[in-house]
């Protein structure tokens, strides 16, 4: 799929396995993306990809390095934010960083917090 007139080279969409009860209602999906050229704007890419997760009803989305996605600590601010390199939620703005610096500023672990809030809120409620 074109966004931002960019295409991945590769598009892996994978069913995270071993979903909690409380979380398999959300339709949570894991995608990976493989870009070869590594001189595009991969940050343009990346914020309309969320502002489209995000676009129709209630959602929350992030993108996150290898290895940083683990059902115990979705969204978590300390354990994770730093790790975490874009999010959005509904009816807002995505937000997206490489910068290192930015990624382990209180500002950061703000917005990943209200992420999590947002997700939280999609929860079922027992």
């Amino acid at each position: 799929m074109s966004l931002a007139g960019l295409v991945p080279d590769e598009v892996r969409p994978c069913m995270p396995e071993g979903q909690p009860e409380e979380i398999a209602p959300l339709g949570l999906m894991s995608y990976d993306l493989t870009f070869r050229d590594i001189s595009l704007d991969l940050h343009t890419y990346t914020c309309e990809v969320l502002r489209r997760l995000c676009a129709d009803g209630r959602a929350a989305a992030w993108v996150g390095f290898e290895g940083s996605f683990h059902y115990d600590h979705l969204l978590t601010t300390e354990d994770i934010s730093s790790s975490v390199y874009g999010y959005c939620v509904s009816d807002a703005d995505p937000v997206a960083s490489w910068d290192m610096a930015a990624l382990r500023s209180a500002a950061w672990k703000e917005g990943i917090a209200e992420t999590r809030a947002a997700l939280e809120e999609l929860l079922p409620r027992p």
